[in-house]
């Protein structure tokens, strides 16, 4: 007998004083990067361990050979703690690229995740838990300084950019940096084919320092998530 599932997730942005800053990578199928999203996924999955990579492309047709490009890399293991707890395990690695300006973010973490069983067996599906995760990692930022101009060095006599910039970029690299991630969840299993789940998280908890300039004070802003989504059959027949 052959079962079809409907499943739904939902993301949403949370900002401060009601402003939203991109800064971070994002990816349209955020379901396959679940390190990205909130830490307390780490380890929540069927299965022995988790593997993926994740390559975004855009705008290709537009900047022909400099388009802007994300890839990320993740992996993570699970372990039985316990009575029907677990312990996650992973890591993940990403780069993003805008080209031209040849800015690019990279970011490495390693995590860790407790799934604390509340109710339920666990010889069966089934039961309710509640997850709490974080990550520690590095970052840096870099840009080639040559390929940018600004508005003041538009010359409009010549129409053409003929000012030197005020700018100092004499760092076209910043100073790796540590980041720090949370998050916590509760998740439902309802039996195999049926669960709901409701997290929350926050990135770049430190708020650490990403200015390109010497002695300056750049912050890079607290991302929030908050996540809810589930699965439950439609049909149990063909």
């Amino acid at each position: 007998m052959k079962k079809y599932f409907y499943q739904i997730t939902l993301i949403c942005l949370l900002a401060v004083a009601q402003q939203l800053n991109a800064q971070d990578a994002q990816f349209s199928q955020f379901f396959h990067t679940p390190h990205q999203v909130n830490p307390a996924l780490i380890g929540l999955y069927d299965g022995d361990f988790r593997a993926g990579i994740t390559y975004r492309e855009q705008w290709s047709t537009v900047l022909s050979n400099a388009p802007f490009r994300t890839i990320m890399a993740s992996f993570d293991v699970r372990q039985p703690i316990g009575k029907g707890d677990y312990l996650g395990i992973g890591g993940a690695v990403l780069r993003d690229e805008v080209h031209v300006s040849n800015f690019t973010q990279d970011r490495g973490h390693l995590g860790v995740s407790y799934r604390k069983q509340l109710s339920g067996s666990r010889y069966k599906a089934g039961g309710q838990y509640l997850i709490a995760g974080g990550q520690v990692g590095y970052g840096q930022n870099a840009f080639d300084a040559p390929n940018v101009w600004f508005s003041d060095q538009f010359d409009a006599s010549t129409t053409t950019i003929g000012f030197p910039t005020g700018e100092d970029f004499t760092n076209q690299r910043t100073p790796m940096f540590i980041d720090v991630n949370a998050g916590v969840m509760w998740y439902n299993v309802f039996d195999d084919h049926s669960s709901i789940y409701i997290g929350t998280a926050a990135h770049h908890l430190n708020t650490p320092n990403i200015s390109f300039i010497e002695g300056g004070n750049q912050s890079l802003d607290r991302r929030y998530v908050a996540q809810i989504g589930g699965e439950f059959p439609l049909s149990d027949a063909l």
